[in-house]
């Protein structure tokens, strides 16, 4: 008690402490400006335009394609505020990286916007979907058009393996796992495999680089190196995540099919 009421005998800390965070950017209206996009034109992605209350430093768009794909679209460490526009990617902007267009992979037909987001760069955001996102677009749908083969399926994982059982912290703090992945057209992207421990919040992840190629059918090797403040104890694979070129997505996150797919060695012991 003797702390709360020295809190309570410092209002300036106390308001500090307690100071809400900004309100979050809202989009009050929206339109999709494009009726149609053709992925061999640039730019291969609709121009949308919002009029956002308030600044927004990350605007986000997810559009649902005739299969159920998701696209994701990001723009991030801009200024948006008032009427705003985005088409793909801005060369002007330090959102390149991160914002997305259409590719050559893309399925061909209707896609709907499905989402949308703007956050404030303190993390508060205002997200948008079903009902609430037609009333305020109106039409959510654009036409798109592809000559070439789309590519809708996502990697597989084929096996796993743990190449370190056992990791010392002391002696070679480096853990590794191998992953056989297949994809049927535009190629393995990115592989990311985590661990976790049982009944707590510990964990470490691995991850591929990015290819400088098309590759259908690999064996990833993927190392960790954990600092000597690591937790020991045995950390289980819980989580495979696999993602082609094309964007296709898959995770395996069931701990029967993590151990199937391990062959029933799934965890990496970690000592001091």
């Amino acid at each position: 008690m003797s702390g709360f009421r020295r809190l309570m005998a410092a209002p300036v800390a106390l308001g500090l402490l307690t100071a809400a965070a900004p309100p979050a950017p809202i989009i009050s209206s929206g339109q999709i400006v494009s009726t149609a996009v053709d992925v061999a034109q640039p730019p291969p992605a609709p121009l949308v335009k919002l009029q956002i209350k308030g600044l927004a430093t990350a605007v986000s768009f997810s559009w649902t394609g005739p299969s159920g794909q998701v696209f994701d679209q990001s723009f991030v460490f801009g200024t948006w505020q008032g009427a705003s526009v985005f088409q793909g990617y801005d060369p002007t902007i330090a959102s390149y990286p991160f914002s997305a267009a259409f590719n050559l992979y893309t399925e061909p037909g209707i896609w709907t916007l499905s989402g949308a987001a703007v956050c404030s760069g303190e993390g508060t955001c205002s997200s948008y979907s079903g009902t609430r996102l037609a009333a305020m677009f109106g039409r959510l749908t654009i036409q798109v058009t592809n000559p070439n083969t789309p590519d809708i399926a996502p990697p597989v994982a084929v096996a796993g393996v743990v190449n370190t059982p056992t990791v010392s912290l002391s002696s070679n703090p480096v853990a590794k796992v191998g992953i056989a992945a297949t994809d049927n057209l535009s190629g393995i992207g990115k592989i990311t495999v985590c661990t976790s421990t049982e009944g707590t919040f510990q964990s470490f992840c691995f991850f591929t680089q990015s290819p400088s190629s098309v590759v259908l059918s690999k064996t990833y090797f993927m190392t960790a190196t954990m600092p000597s403040t690591t937790p020991a104890g045995t950390y289980t694979i819980t989580y495979v995540s696999l993602q082609d070129l094309a964007g296709n997505g898959s995770v395996v996150a069931d701990s029967g099919k993590i151990a199937k797919l391990f062959n029933g060695h799934a965890t990496i012991t970690v000592t001091n």
